[in-house]
């Protein structure tokens, strides 16, 4: 099973994101950003395979993440618009409870 998934209308999506924002080699990294009231945050970076990556490639994009991230959120799936109607997310497979018993001060993880 591939660490990264997507239907074909969330891949068009994807593709054309990372088109308008000029991604070189249509390579990707999801990386923890970090914890908010609602769990853990994920955001993509331009990145290059390190020793640790599990590698995902569909079709000409290749999405990077290291396999600690992997095995603790047990991988990730992106949507789009037509399937969650927010546009495009990244979700982790495993969810994780937020760090917070309210938002209403500084969260810390």
């Amino acid at each position: 099973m591939s660490a990264v998934n997507m239907s074909n209308a969330a891949f068009k999506d994807f593709k054309e994101l990372l088109e308008d924002n000029k991604v070189p080699n249509n390579t990707v990294r999801i990386n923890l950003a970090g914890f908010g009231c609602s769990g853990p945050m994920f955001n993509l970076v331009i990145g290059e395979k390190a020793d640790n990556d599990d590698v995902t490639t569909i079709e000409d994009v290749t999405i990077l993440v290291d396999n600690e991230l992997v095995s603790e959120f047990g991988g990730f799936t992106v949507t789009c618009e037509a399937e969650n109607g927010r546009g495009l997310s990244l979700e982790p497979l495993v969810k994780v409870e937020g760090g917070c018993a309210s938002c209403g001060g500084g969260c810390h993880h």
